[in-house]
């Protein structure tokens, strides 16, 4: 099963927004959103205008293979 899922990052620096707030450059600590609107809303709170949002499908790490 796939699930999809948000990240935000940085537009100045590259880097990704982790789940505890901080930035990363690896994408795998990124953290991820279950929706839009609440990527959206946390990288406006934290990162004023200067973010993009990208999304994409993962395995469920809840699902066995």
């Amino acid at each position: 099963m796939f699930k999809h899922v948000f990240i935000v990052q940085c537009q100045s620096t590259g880097e990704f927004l982790t789940p505890r707030l901080n930035y990363t450059l690896n994408l795998n600590l990124a953290g991820r959103f279950d929706n839009k609107q609440s990527a959206v809303e946390t990288a406006v709170n934290d990162l004023d205008f200067d973010f993009m949002i990208y999304d994409f499908y993962e395995r469920d790490s809840q699902v066995k293979a």
